[in-house]
């Protein structure tokens, strides 16, 4: 009985010494508030976790009251996640003019039969220039038309607008644009429809917000830095100005890395507005902005603000209401975990969640680690080594004698 007792005790001494109780080494951590709840909850990321956080969230991980670790996964709302680019050819079904209304119906049809989700139209055109602000619509077989938005379609010199971003993903087969003048005027007018995305993140997860920034001059250029003390993930730079311009731009992240380059270009005529005063990011940005303008021989932009569209990171778990939970982050080299609940995300993501809630973030005091990994791994063997000896000598001390 008293050799059993002891093995035990061995046994517990090194499985305490392998694995901690708690949760070491991060910088941050914040109660989860589920309101009681089961099931799956929601939490939206905010400046402190962009802040404080690596890129993607590798140091991100949850525990509960048992101090036990709680799979999660993190979306964004980015169609990229779940779809992938399709193109579906047209045919054009009707073009049709109204002298007295002096307007234009072209309408057109998908060709394929399958299903299909779509929320790009691109033209093509010949050669002549044009510019037409034009309607869209789009309905089904045996339904009315249903009027999506109004945009703009030119070729003027070297500015050519040939797509209309629906801002949407619809499943309708039958779309058309209207616009002021003959046919004559929009001429080759063929049509793709298309599913873009890299052009689409659902509107919930977008957020507009006013950004400050500081506007200089240099020589012919005027520089634009647009500090990122939270490190939102930037998806878009809009550029508000009046009058009429078309200038290059060169876009740097912090310390002056290149980014991209573009051209921003603004002006309004009787029959079409130019508005491409938007920068968009393929891959978001969490850092401060530098935008530089080459003014050549004109005038500096009047600008009246800068608006930043911003990507909203959700984080889903799975809460028992029996259990706390809290949220760890700010730890150095970690690699994103892998749970598997990132199999069934898309199946989750159909259920209905509940939001939870974060405290104010709580700041830990790190734990200096003077020891190299190797050491930590020999200390753990000699611990291994020593208590087997001590359960054999111990056996052997309380073996009966005979």
């Amino acid at each position: 009985m008293l050799k059993n007792r002891l093995i035990l005790l061995i046994v517990l001494m090194v499985s305490v010494q392998i694995n901690p109780e708690i949760p070491e080494n991060f910088r941050y951590r914040r109660n989860i508030d589920t309101g009681n709840k089961s099931g799956f909850a929601e939490i939206e990321l905010d400046g402190s976790i962009y802040k404080n956080s690596e890129t993607s969230f590798p140091d991100v991980r949850i525990y509960n009251s048992l101090n036990e670790e709680i799979p999660y996964y993190i979306k964004s709302g980015d169609l990229n996640e779940v779809a992938e680019n399709e193109q579906y050819q047209t045919w054009k079904t009707e073009e049709k003019y109204n002298s007295k209304t002096d307007l234009t119906v072209l309408s057109y049809q998908i060709i394929e039969q399958s299903d299909f989700k779509i929320n790009k139209l691109k033209f093509f055109f010949g050669d002549e220039e044009f510019s037409k602000q034009v309607d869209v619509y789009a309905r089904n077989e045996n339904s009315d038309w249903a009027y999506i938005k109004k945009d703009s379609l030119y070729k003027i010199k070297n500015l050519v607008k040939d797509d209309i971003n629906l801002e949407a993903v619809y499943e309708y087969r039958f779309y058309k644009i209207e616009f002021t003048g003959k046919p004559s005027d929009f001429k080759n007018s063929d049509m793709e429809a298309s599913f873009d995305n890299s052009i689409i993140i659902k509107s919930d997860f977008i957020k507009t917000v006013t950004a400050g920034y500081n506007y200089s001059q240099k020589d012919n250029f005027s520089e634009i830095r647009i500090p990122n003390d939270d490190n939102f993930y930037v998806k878009k730079i809009k550029i508000n100005s009046t009058g009429f311009f078309s200038r290059t731009y060169d876009v740097y992240r912090e310390n002056d890395v290149f980014l991209q380059s573009g051209q921003l270009n603004k002006a309004s005529f009787n029959d079409t507005d130019i508005d491409e005063t938007e920068i968009v990011f393929d891959t978001p940005v969490n850092s401060d902005i530098l935008l530089v303008l080459d003014n050549k021989n004109d005038s500096p932009l009047k600008i009246s603000s800068v608006e930043l569209s911003v990507i909203s990171y959700r984080l889903i778990f799975n809460a028992d209401a029996s259990q706390k939970y809290f949220i760890y982050y700010g730890k150095e080299n970690m690699n994103l975990p892998q749970y598997d609940i990132l199999k069934f995300k898309e199946q989750i993501d159909k259920e209905v969640h509940f939001t939870a809630n974060m405290s104010v973030p709580e700041m830990l005091k790190i734990k200096e680690d003077k020891s190299s990994p190797v050491y930590k791994y020999i200390f753990n063997g000699l611990i291994v080594l020593v208590s087997v000896v001590l359960v054999v000598i111990i056996s052997m001390r309380l073996k009966p004698v005979k």
